[in-house]
């Protein structure tokens, strides 16, 4: 119950800084009673140890992302994949109309490697 409380006072705090009426506090807390995702996702209780990625230089660690699929641009482009490098913190990315192998070796030999 301490999630959905917590949860109830994020809620209202974020509504609270633009809206105002009667009641506004019982009607949130009410709303979220009653919401099926509120109650299907339930309280969060992570407690794991964050274990720190040591890096010892550039390019040492590189993430890669792909996000999507996205509306279609007019270069018909549907992706975005993004390299970050977790020492330098320096970020590549570039649209792209699919993730296939290939699309994505191009991406890391054109944006990375080069």
């Amino acid at each position: 119950m301490i999630g959905v409380h917590l949860s109830i006072e994020a809620v209202y705090n974020k509504l609270h800084e633009r809206y105002f009426w009667p009641n506004m506090y019982e009607d949130v807390k009410e709303y979220i009673k009653n919401c099926d995702v509120c109650q299907k996702r339930g309280p969060v209780n992570r407690k794991e140890m964050l274990i720190p990625i040591k890096v010892k230089a550039p390019f040492h660690r590189v993430g890669i992302d792909i996000k999507g699929p996205l509306p279609i641009t007019t270069n018909n482009n549907r992706y975005i994949i993004v390299a970050m490098d977790y020492f330098t913190k320096w970020p590549e990315v570039r649209a792209i109309a699919d993730i296939k192998a290939e699309t994505v070796a191009k991406f890391i030999y054109e944006e990375i490697i080069c």
